[in-house]
């Protein structure tokens, strides 16, 4: 499918809109090997393009797995002082979508894509797609665990679904390590399930995305690009 030029080089990662115009018209861009100085000049995916003396490579279709640390936003802007992901990603890159929020001091499993309609369906609640994470607590009982699988009401009018697993892992002193799994993903969901128990999450961790499981072997702040096979299990049920 033909494009125009600016719109082409924006969506690969090379400068915004009015970024790549500003090139386009000092004569940097050069299409099949001749300067073109139009912006709106339609291109498409095959065609040779550089900028200045570079090759550009375009990701047209790009998912890729982020190991989110800490004290980063999941939005494609800065927000309240904290940088977001997409700064996490090295340029150029084409313009990623995030599929859902991780909050600012979650770290973990990250989903970004090109594709709308994949992010649409990760995120849509009519999937029914369990996110898995692994809380460090304080002050938790275990017989407060029946209440994670009847519905807690966590804010005005809205009342949980059903957790898809609760599992403790580890009990050190006062610290509670367990596996939770949860279909939806309301603001502070996790944490604030385990305040309507009068249990607090100091540690929050996201490690699979239906059987899609986060790679052990990305640090934070790493990521790669995921198989066919890997997005398959994004919508698989999970494995607990």
């Amino acid at each position: 499918m033909a494009m125009r030029l600016d719109k082409h080089l924006s969506n690969s990662g090379y400068g915004t809109r009015s970024e790549i115009k500003r090139l386009i018209k000092k004569g940097v861009v050069s299409v099949n090997g001749e300067v073109c100085k139009n912006p709106a000049h339609k291109v498409l995916l095959t065609t040779s393009i550089t900028l200045g003396s570079k090759q550009i490579n375009s990701k047209p279709m790009s998912t890729i797995m982020l190991n989110k640390p800490k004290d980063y936003v999941s939005s494609n802007e800065n927000e309240a002082g904290y940088p977001s992901v997409l700064e996490l990603i090295q340029p150029p890159h084409p313009k990623y979508a995030i599929a859902g929020r991780l909050d600012v001091d979650t770290t973990g499993l990250l989903i970004l894509s090109t594709q709308g309609d994949l992010i649409h369906s990760i995120i849509s609640p009519t999937k029914d797609i369990t996110k898995t994470y692994i809380a460090k607590v304080i002050h938790f009982k275990a017989e407060s665990i029946q209440s994670f699988f009847e519905g807690m009401t966590i804010a005005e009018e809205f009342i949980t679904k059903p957790v898809t697993h609760l599992r403790v892992l580890e009990e050190n002193k006062e610290i509670t390590t367990l596996s939770i799994g949860i279909t939806e993903g309301k603001f502070h969901q996790v944490k604030r399930m385990f305040q309507f128990v009068q249990a607090k999450v100091i540690d929050l961790k996201r490690v699979a995305i239906g059987s899609l499981q986060l790679d052990p072997s990305l640090e934070q702040g790493d990521y790669r690009e995921l198989t066919p096979k890997e997005i398959r299990l994004i919508f698989q049920p999970s494995k607990r």
